[in-house]
């Protein structure tokens, strides 16, 4: 199982900046290249540290001449244009990389890139609608989203019951069990996964792990 992360993240906005602040998100991280075309943008990464910063427009960039793709394993499509995200979950997706993920604001696109199995759509604003009946499937019990040579992901939901419910993340000790939260859904957000991050009813967590074994330390 593939501990640590070779990030490509495309669209440097609020998102990749957040993430990117969060010394835990880092920590499982062994390399983060960040793609974006606002040139104002590579000083904000570039003071965060150890972030190799690329401006240029994805649609026309040579990206193969800046990045050996065949060594990523994590793709994160943030641009605020769904073709956008749509055209980098496909390139990810014709190189294999396992771990792809994107943010679109089209349910008929989500749709598509779901069914082409091009990576796991967000949808954003409007996604909590469309998962209400995967956000109670997985309140029951950890829904598997996908197996991937890095492990398996799951979306698993906090519900009242739970043990996790107004608990910190840290004091989960997830890690004790291989695995790691991707990110956490509330609302219309995507949070990044903080240590101090208090666990609410109705969060999801997106979790890397090698099995379901992490469920107990969730639902008790």
């Amino acid at each position: 199982m593939i501990t640590k992360l070779r990030f490509l993240i495309v669209g440097g906005g609020e998102t990749s900046e957040a993430l990117l602040s969060d010394p835990e998100f880092k920590e499982i991280a062994e390399e983060i290249v960040v793609i974006e075309k606002d040139p104002t943008k590579r000083s904000v990464f570039e003071k965060l540290g150890d972030v190799f910063f690329i401006e240029g427009d994805i649609t026309t960039l040579p990206i193969h001449e800046y990045v050996n793709l065949r060594e990523v394993n994590t793709v994160l499509a943030l641009t605020g244009r769904d073709e956008i995200n749509f055209l980098v979950l496909a390139i990810a997706h014709s190189y294999e990389i396992p771990i792809r993920i994107g943010v679109f604001r089209s349910r008929h696109i989500a749709e598509i890139v779901k069914k082409l199995q091009l990576g796991i759509p967000i949808v954003k604003p409007s996604f909590l609608g469309k998962m209400i009946k995967q956000i109670t499937l997985s309140m029951v019990s950890a829904k598997e989203l996908c197996t991937t040579p890095a492990g398996r992901v799951y979306m698993i939901s906090i519900s009242e019951t739970d043990i996790a419910s107004n608990s910190r993340l840290s004091d989960l000790k997830l890690e004790e069990d291989g695995a790691y939260v991707l990110a956490i859904i509330s609302e219309q957000d995507i949070l990044p996964p903080r240590t101090d991050t208090i666990l609410e009813p109705g969060h999801i967590l997106l979790i890397l792990a090698p099995n379901a074994n992490f469920i107990k330390k969730i639902r008790g």
